[in-house]
C-alpha cells in the first residue's frame, strides 16, 4: 500500500477546499492538484496546499484520486472534457449531490471505481460527518487509505445502498442548516424579550452545545434526558405539549421526506 496519494480536484468549491486543506494538514505527504475553468480558485488552493494547477486535461499525467467537485449540472460538460483521462486506474470521489453512480458512469462512458461522498459543513473544522458509498469495484486497500484521509474531516459512516445514502444525506448533509434555523429562531425570540444580539446568540448557542455534550455524556438516551428537564405542569412541559399539539414530529418527517423526494428527482 502506498503511503501517499496524489489528488486531482476538478472544481474548488467549499467542500473541495475543506477536503484539500484538512487532508493536506494531516497528510502533508499527499500531493494536491487542482483544476477550475478560470484557474483563480485553483491557484489559491494550490498555494495553500503547496500543490499544482492544471490548465486542462492535456496537462494531466496521473493521479490516485480524482474528486468530482464541480456543480452537478456541469457533469456532462466536465465528463466530455475529462473522460479520456479516467482510465479506471484512479479512484473517483463524487461530491455531486443527487447524482448516482449510474449517471456518473454513463457520463464518463466507463465503469469507474467510485466513492460517493457527502460531507457536511462542520468538516471545515474537523467535526463533520462523512457519508461514504463505495462501488463494488473499489478495492478495500485504497478505500481504507481514503477513509483514513477523510477522518481528518470528521467521522466516516459507510452506507450500504444508494437509497440509504440519499436518505441519510437529508439528515447529515443538510442537517446543519436545520440546526442553524432552530438556533436562529431561538435567538430572534430571545431578542424580542429585551436582550441584545450578542447576548441572545451566546445564551442560545451555549444551550445547544451544553445540551448535546450532556446527552453524549449521559449515553444519548434522548427521551430520558427530556424527562429529566421536564417538570409536571411546568414551563418545559407546556412548550413541548404545544409543539406536539402542532404535530411538530410530523412536520419534521414531512420535511425530510420532501428532501428525499427532491434528491430522487434530481437523479432523474
Amino acid at each position: 500500500m502506498v503511503n501517499k496519494l496524489k489528488w486531482l480536484f476538478l472544481g474548488a468549491g467549499n467542500m473541495a477546499q475543506a477536503i484539500a486543506l484538512r487532508v493536506h494538514s494531516d497528510h502533508p505527504q499527499d500531493q494536491m492538484v487542482f483544476y477550475t475553468p478560470s484557474g483563480s480558485r485553483a491557484q489559491s488552493l494550490a498555494q495553500e496546499t503547496k500543490g499544482e494547477v492544471l490548465a486542462g486535461p492535456r496537462e494531466f499525467t496521473n493521479a490516485d484520486v480524482i474528486v468530482l467537485a464541480f456543480k452537478p449540472q456541469s457533469l456532462d460538460e466536465a465528463a466530455e472534457q475529462w473522460k479520456e483521462v479516467l482510465t479506471g486506474g484512479q479512484v473517483v470521489i463524487s461530491l455531486l449531490a443527487g447524482v448516482g453512480q449510474k449517471k456518473i458512469e454513463e457520463a464518463f462512458s466507463a465503469k469507474l471505481p467510485l466513492l460517493r461522498l457527502m460531507p457536511n459543513t462542520p468538516c471545515r473544522i474537523g467535526e463533520g460527518v462523512n457519508l461514504l458509498l463505495p462501488s463494488e469495484n473499489l478495492g478495500a486497500a485504497i478505500l481504507a487509505q481514503i477513509q483514513e484521509r477523510l477522518s481528518s474531516l470528521g467521522k466516516n459512516f459507510l452506507m450500504t445502498s444508494h437509497e440509504q445514502f440519499d436518505a441519510l444525506t437529508c439528515v447529515t448533509g443538510s442537517g446543519p442548516a436545520y440546526i442553524f434555523e432552530w438556533v436562529h429562531q431561538f435567538i430572534l425570540w430571545a431578542k424580542s424579550h429585551g436582550v441584545d444580539q450578542e447576548t441572545a446568540s451566546s445564551m442560545v448557542v451555549e444551550t445547544f452545545l451544553g445540551a448535546l455534550h450532556l446527552g453524549q455524556e449521559m449515553g444519548e438516551n434522548w427521551p430520558e434526558l427530556i424527562k429529566q428537564v421536564t417538570s409536571k405542569a411546568g414551563v418545559t412541559e407546556k412548550v413541548l405539549e404545544t409543539w406536539r399539539e402542532r404535530q411538530l414530529d410530523d412536520t419534521l418527517k414531512e420535511g425530510l421526506n420532501a428532501g428525499l423526494a427532491r434528491a430522487i428527482q434530481l437523479q432523474g
